[in-house]
């Protein structure tokens, strides 16, 4: 693509890859309506190893469309066998003193970096109210309760046939190595101290033969005494 500016001459060139220096290549200009300008084609003249120039001053601000066709004799009724037809676009504008008028306010540094001076601060220290808005709306979005982000419930939780608690790393021997957990629900820790209260006077090893004849013994003996004095009791009345 080629960039010209109105009343200014374009260069237009083209390099032939062989290097060839006795062709004759033509320009032919097209506006964008497809129809081809005055004058052309034009002929482009060569200058060094293959490379041909034609200059051009557009009188126009418009879109055109160079094409390129080489011939092998000077009267331009043999096209090469070597080059094809190629095109290029090229725009031409009559913004060349804006764009400079914009540029001369840039600077440039020892270290070749552009330094640009802000003049207008307004946007950067006002930005437009819908701007503020529509961020302000994300964000509500985030304040509300999380559970309000789900439909399930606990119940749907603890109905998951499929549920477990091997996910949850550690999470299971932190709670039973907490010193002051409580149950809360189900069984009571005061049902649990009333139960170790009862649990304590159980002999220490039940399964012991000698603990358990003693036990017979007190046992017997104590069916002995209760019978002796119902006896008693009966006789003296």
């Amino acid at each position: 693509m080629l960039l010209g500016y109105f009343g200014t001459d374009l260069p237009i060139d083209l390099t032939l890859s062989g290097g060839e220096t006795g062709l004759y290549p033509q320009v032919h200009i097209y506006n964008a309506a497809g129809s081809e300008i005055s004058g052309s084609p034009f002929d482009m003249t060569h200058k060094a190893n293959g490379f041909y120039l034609y200059t051009w001053t557009p009188t126009d601000k418009a879109q055109f469309k160079a094409v390129f066709k080489v011939y092998t004799n000077a009267i331009h009724t043999l096209l090469s066998p070597l080059y094809g037809v190629n095109s290029e676009v090229i725009f031409i504008t009559d913004d060349l003193d804006a764009i400079k008028t914009q540029t001369d306010k840039l600077t440039f540094d020892g270290s070749n970096n552009i330094q640009a001076r802000v003049n207008d601060k307004g946007v950067l220290n006002n930005p437009p109210s819908e701007s503020i808005n529509d961020y302000k709306a994300d964000v509500s979005n985030l304040d509300v309760a999380v559970s309000t982000r789900s439909s399930h419930s606990v119940s749907d939780i603890w109905s998951n046939t499929t549920r477990t608690l091997t996910s949850f790393g550690s999470l299971i021997a932190d709670i039973w190595a907490y010193v002051t957990r409580t149950l809360t629900s189900g069984t009571k820790d005061t049902e649990i101290d009333e139960i170790k209260a009862k649990t304590d006077n159980l002999p220490s090893d039940p399964t012991s033969e000698t603990q358990a004849t003693s036990n017979k013994d007190e046992i017997i003996d104590a069916v002995n005494v209760a019978g002796i004095q119902d006896l008693r009791t009966t006789e003296e009345s």
